[in-house]
């Protein structure tokens, strides 16, 4: 039996990300027969990956005895110890464009948002040990258990705004504010995740209870579900693992970058996202910056896209077979053929 040890860290600045595709990988590694427990600075993990074990990471080489594949998926800096190659354990980083072969046997680069400089010198130096781009995006099983729902189905549905699972910088309490006054006819639907303490918080609707239609332009804070990803008429989120799982769904969605290096990703996204587009629209738009964002930018595209319906349509057809929702078990395979 090959045994795995996956270090990912969760909340506060490490966001939810990290955890849901490192879970997903577990789960697809677990039913290949191979024996998964975790490693973590963060307490909250336990929790969120049970029934899977998981040891503190403060002392690395001794929570990597017995393991014979160290997989590593975290903002946290890890250093290579050469101990692990001493004892033939074998490493994996996940979305570590710094990575090079000393410091690692396979790299995984879980999405298409690294620039065209970053994929030809990883490519140089690792050969077929690098794995990048759309076939290697790794979803929540949620997001792939059902087949996105057609536009038609679901136009005069919602609009979603997500911020991540804690929204540390209050991004979504920004938009709140920004939209008080938008004249939409359309839902606004606020999902916060199971780490924010922000002040939205005072609105949150009980589960299962129908937004108030008295507002002229009805708003609700409900917690985040990837339901509310796949019914939605259009998507705005900063910019992670959240916009991968719209454009799984076929979900119009626009990004909003929380620092610059995301902005920079996010381009790059779009960039990969009109290919197979017909007619050069691309799956997602992106605003940028948030700092560089103005309240006119983000309603006036909020109301093209509910007023001009073939927009978000196209969005909706650019996204087509971008990703098949096999990511997580091609990456398994992957690292169990590397034993």
């Amino acid at each position: 039996m090959v045994r795995v040890l996956i270090r990912t860290d969760i909340g506060g600045t490490h966001g939810l990300g990290h955890a849901v595709r490192c879970k997903a990988l577990a789960q697809a590694l677990a039913a290949r027969g191979a024996e998964v427990k975790f490693c973590t600075i963060t307490s909250a993990l336990a929790a969120f990956v049970a029934p899977f074990h998981v040891v503190e990471a403060w002392q690395p080489n001794m929570a990597t005895k017995g393991c014979d594949v160290y997989i590593i998926d975290t903002k946290a800096s890890v250093t290579c110890d050469s101990r692990w190659f001493a004892r033939d354990i074998h490493v994996v980083r996940i979305d570590d464009m710094q990575a090079t072969p000393a410091t690692c046997d396979l790299l995984i680069a879980p999405g298409a948002h690294w620039s065209a400089e970053t994929i030809a010198r990883l490519q140089a130096s690792f050969g077929e040990r690098f794995l990048f781009g759309w076939d290697y995006v790794m979803l929540h099983g949620e997001v792939t258990k059902h087949a996105p729902v057609p536009y038609k189905q679901r136009m005069d549905g919602p609009i979603v705004f997500c911020a991540g699972g804690s929204d540390l910088d209050g991004i979504l309490e920004q938009i709140w504010t920004w939209t008080e006054y938008v004249t939409l006819t359309a839902h606004m639907r606020f999902c916060i995740g199971d780490g924010y303490q922000g002040r939205l918080r005072n609105f949150l609707m009980p589960p299962l209870h129908a937004p108030t239609a008295g507002m002229p332009f009805p708003r609700s804070v409900v917690r985040f579900s990837r339901e509310a990803l796949r019914t939605a008429s259009l998507v705005v989120s900063i910019f992670g693992v959240t916009v991968y799982e719209c454009l799984a769904l076929r979900t119009p969605v626009i990004t909003i970058a929380r620092t610059l290096d995301d902005a920079y990703a996010a381009s790059e996204l779009v960039s990969r996202s009109i290919y197979r587009s017909d007619d050069g629209t691309s799956a997602v738009i992106s605003l940028g910056y948030i700092d560089i964002i103005s309240r006119e930018s983000l309603c006036s595209y909020i109301q093209k896209c509910i007023e001009h319906i073939p927009l978000p349509q196209s969005m909706h057809a650019a996204s087509t077979g971008l990703i098949d929702g096999h990511g997580v078990e091609r990456i398994a395979n992957a690292i169990l053929g590397i034993v």
